[in-house]
């Protein structure tokens, strides 16, 4: 199968739909794939070779030969957990070479996000939870929107980022300190951390809507792969109990710079039945032996989260209800 169209791969539920296995399949003879929004909040699983492979940060489509794996700007990276899955990549014997490329404008998930993520889960308790990853995904996207985010293109002045990260990681630990009375981030040791990483980054930094441009041009048929699912949508999901970011195709347009006249098809993945974790709103979710059955045979232990999910079986009105809310 060959595809001449650009396609979005969004996911129509709450995530863990399936959407690693058709990008995976469908970039089989496809060269351009980008990754979008999320951060390693996602987790794509895969298999080769009936090994199973988990992606949180790289497109599922590096395990193809021939394709060019992008990160673009509305996704937000944890430079420990980028390094460590191309590491894990490495060792089940993928070629990455020329094939990873990463926009300079992705904000940055440092380990004072981590705390925070983790010191609100805590402080919040279980009433007022919203059961994130603690991975800091939500921290880090505050900042983008604050202004005071640290991108990828700030590593290479090394002198501005060391002014600029003394700032955010004074901001962050007044609040870790002296409101949730948690341990405070090393300036120094996030700083050495991120100098070390930068070396190793900075062959993959390349500016994204050229690359777009340059492959629509070769009439090259590109894949964009989003994260998580509609129903966790920041603005159009069960708010507050949603992720961070823009999981519909909205998404997509912003953090690519990419024409939406240019993208010919958006492809919603669904599962038979519904599955989500964390907390919030799951009206038709079921608790007798049919849910236990699904978790197992589905195999419904999602690849970032390690609480089981919660299941739903639910029916062909509630599910075209959220199908017609999403379209």
């Amino acid at each position: 199968m060959i595809m001449r169209k650009n396609i979005a791969i969004l996911g129509a539920q709450w995530g863990d739909e399936g959407k690693g296995k058709i990008v995976d399949f469908l970039s089989k003879k496809i060269r351009y794939v980008v990754r979008c929004q999320g951060g390693n909040n996602a987790g794509h699983t895969v298999v080769i070779e009936n090994k199973k492979i988990i992606l949180h940060l790289i497109p599922s489509s590096i395990l193809n030969k021939q394709t060019i794996n992008i990160i673009s700007s509305g996704v937000v990276i944890s430079l420990d957990a980028f390094v460590s899955e191309i590491n894990m990549l490495q060792k089940n014997g993928i070629d990455l070479k020329n094939r990873i490329f990463v926009s300079g404008l992705c904000p940055l998930v440092l380990p004072n996000h981590i705390a925070m993520d983790i010191a609100r889960e805590k402080n919040n308790k279980k009433k007022f939870s919203i059961g994130t990853t603690k991975r800091g995904i939500g921290p880090a996207y505050e900042d983008k929107i604050a202004r005071r985010a640290l991108r990828i293109h700030h590593l290479f002045d090394i002198n501005k980022l060391k002014d600029r990260l003394k700032v955010i990681i004074d901001y962050y630990n007044f609040q870790l300190v002296n409101y949730y009375q948690v341990k405070s981030i090393n300036y120094q040791d996030v700083l050495s951390n991120l100098i070390q990483h930068s070396k190793f980054l900075k062959s993959m930094i390349v500016d994204i809507p050229n690359i777009l441009e340059y492959a629509e041009s070769k009439n090259e048929p590109i894949i964009f792969e989003g994260a998580q699912g509609a129903m966790l949508d920041i603005d159009y999901g069960t708010y507050p109990y949603v992720t961070s970011s823009n999981t519909t195709i909205g998404g997509i347009i912003c953090s690519t710079g990419f024409s939406p006249f240019k993208i010919n098809y958006i492809l919603g993945i669904l599962k038979a039945y519904s599955t989500r974790v964390g907390k919030g709103p799951f009206p038709t979710e079921i608790f007798n032996e049919i849910s236990n059955i699904l978790l197992i045979k589905g195999k419904e232990f999602g690849s970032t989260t390690v609480p089981i999910e919660m299941i739903s079986t639910g029916s062909e009105r509630s599910d075209m209800i959220i199908l017609n809310n999403i379209n």
